[in-house]
């Protein structure tokens, strides 16, 4: 509980969407010191995008409650992070799909609206597939 208070507490990319008052979703996202001081070491996938670049911010979750799920709440939530992100001046962001065992066909869609490009496929978390896919900002 200590690690995901650490990672929400001044975070400029952890966004709370509302619907008349009550939270319907979130987006987490982590700039690059963020994946290196806090505890990522074990995440294979933030390790694999650290490894491959500078100047980003990692899109790490996003979550919306059953009856809002549609592209419109989860893309206010990626329009609201991709403007931050541009705003704070960073050149990338990078996010991971799952594309095996189950391929989350609506958050590639979403990753695609928003245009991101799929990057490379990688195996990890003892042989899931994941889609690495990265925006230029």
């Amino acid at each position: 509980m200590v690690q995901l208070v650490e990672r929400i507490r001044d975070n400029p990319f952890f966004l709370v969407l509302e619907n008349a008052g009550e939270i319907i979703g979130f987006s987490s996202a982590y700039t690059e010191r963020d994946l290196r001081d806090l505890d990522f070491e074990k995440d294979q996938i933030a390790q694999h995008i650290l490894s491959k670049s500078s100047n980003f911010v990692y899109w790490d979750q996003i979550g919306i409650i059953n009856q809002f799920q549609n592209r419109i709440a989860a893309g206010r939530l990626m329009d609201a992070f991709l403007q931050d992100s541009n705003l704070h001046d960073y050149s990338s962001v990078w996010g991971a799909v799952c594309h095996f065992p189950r391929k989350n066909n609506q958050a590639i869609r979403l990753a695609q609206a928003k245009k991101f490009e799929l990057e490379e496929e990688i195996s990890a978390y003892n042989g899931l597939i994941f889609g690495i896919y990265r925006r230029q900002i």
